[in-house]
């Protein structure tokens, strides 16, 4: 048995929490367009100066790591 005990939230707040368990298909979508936008303007700045290449990579490579979990 589980070694802990589990909270029982009032029924006023279960109702305002109600409409945030409802699926929702456009925030995938909009978070991936959203990871595409920042890798395209990371290259973007990347290609336009050498300094800021070291900052593209590591923004992308953040956003790369992010996709992943």
């Amino acid at each position: 048995m589980a070694s802990y005990e589990y909270y029982h939230f009032s029924k006023d707040i279960r109702d305002k929490l109600r409409p945030l368990y409802q699926s929702n298909n456009y925030r995938g979508a909009i978070g991936l367009l959203y990871d595409c936008l920042v890798i395209a303007l990371a290259i973007y700045l990347g290609k336009i100066s050498i300094i800021l290449y070291p900052l593209s990579v590591l923004v992308i490579g953040a956003r790369q790591r992010a996709k992943e979990h």
